[in-house]
């Protein structure tokens, strides 16, 4: 199934701040391994901007969902679908009913809506699909399921539940106001 792009020596991947490349797997014993490009080498990895998800998880979208909140709550982000933790590209079966999934799941669970490009690739014949999510500015930007809203933020590789403190400095960004400028009822 063409995605429209085809596979090349190397595919570049765009990422909020940095290139990253697929290797070709005639040059990692077998496989396709997503590594930096540039001077930090073989330092990609799950970090406060980047998650890899082997498979997109349609029954329990919660596990990839709250990066996405995470990332339109800081400062952006991008999640890969199909490429394991140790950077493997082990693809994914339907590229075409994923992208519709993970469209239909955000626009269902996350609220506000983010802004967020989905890009499909192509490596030895694998597809893999690219959530890139912008930096929000109606923050915060919540997962809801259940009933429940919950707000995340990115710590590290991890996206948390945002705390109260957190949350509110998230209303206030989302309305652009700071803390300096709230009017006190004591005053």
């Amino acid at each position: 199934m063409a995605l429209g792009l085809q596979p090349t020596a190397k595919t570049f991947i765009a990422t909020r701040y940095r290139r990253a490349i697929i290797v070709p797997a005639s040059r990692k014993g077998g496989r396709g391994a997503l590594q930096k490009d540039g001077i930090f080498g073989k330092f990609i990895a799950e970090t406060t901007s980047i998650d890899y998800k082997v498979t997109l998880e349609e029954t329990k979208p919660k596990s990839w969902l709250k990066s996405v909140s995470a990332f339109a709550n800081g400062i952006g982000g991008t999640l890969f679908f199909g490429i394991d933790n140790d950077r493997n590209v082990v693809g994914l079966a339907d590229a075409q009913n994923n992208a519709e999934a993970i469209s239909r799941l955000i626009k269902e669970r996350i609220t506000p809506y983010p802004s967020f490009i989905l890009a499909p690739e192509q490596e030895d014949g694998k597809d893999i699909l690219v959530l890139s999510v912008s930096a929000g500015r109606s923050t915060p930007y919540y997962y809801k399921a259940d009933g429940i809203m919950e707000a995340y933020i990115r710590i590290g590789n991890e996206s948390v539940i945002a705390p109260s403190y957190v949350l509110n400095q998230l209303i206030l960004k989302g309305m652009h106001r700071t803390y300096d400028e709230l009017v006190s009822e004591y005053d």
